[in-house]
């Protein structure tokens, strides 16, 4: 038998992730997160959720990936 499609693997896994984000983060991060999936820029990340700057911005998303990435080892 063939494997799976990837492209549903692939949207299983997202659907799997989100759900864990929604469980596990708190209202802002989650809030961070879906706007880093919808590509707002870490400029436009600055802004909105009031951080100082472009790189603490990158710095947020990059710990809140590392969370779910400690969860879901096949993310890469």
């Amino acid at each position: 038998g063939g494997g799976a499609n990837p492209a549903v693997t692939g949207v299983l896994t997202a659907r799997a992730i989100l759900r864990y984000a929604q469980e596990t983060f708190d209202e802002r991060e989650l809030r961070v997160f879906r706007r880093y999936l919808e590509q707002a820029s870490f400029d436009e990340l600055a802004d909105e959720f009031a951080l100082e700057g472009k790189q603490a911005a990158e710095a947020e998303v990059r710990r809140l990936k590392e969370r779910l990435r400690a969860r879901f080892r096949s993310l890469e």
